[in-house]
């Protein structure tokens, strides 16, 4: 808890200056999800596209697997080396790897703590 004389502990994404690359990351999955209403919110509306439907499933479908890719290559420890946020989504329970990714206040790996160098 925060006191006058213990500051609260930002978590690590703040601390290494990487917030943004999970902002990118809900950017791409929001595009994603865009993408998925002219098929399958508005049938109607895929016909007045100028694109057919399979290609905005092949956008749609790129949009999700780069932001995937984008999660796991982009935020790396400087001190393992190790994928930050891929460990999140691969260990632990799979409905609170956000919460947890977004709060942790080290890296799970080597247990780097930005906010104490």
């Amino acid at each position: 808890m925060p006191t006058p004389t213990r500051p609260a502990r930002r978590s690590w994404l703040e601390a290494t200056g990487q917030l943004w690359k999970l902002h990118l990351f809900f950017a791409l999955m929001g595009a994603a999800v865009v993408l998925t209403v002219p098929i399958l919110g508005f049938p109607g509306l895929a016909v007045v596209l100028p694109v057919s439907p399979a290609a905005i499933c092949l956008l749609q479908m790129a949009c999700f697997a780069g932001a995937m890719l984008w999660l796991a290559g982009s935020m790396i420890c400087e001190r393992c080396q190790g994928s930050f946020a891929w460990y999140f989504v691969t260990h632990g329970d799979l409905g609170s790897w956000l919460v947890r990714l977004r709060a942790a206040a080290e890296c799970p790996r080597c247990g780097d703590e930005p906010d104490l160098r």
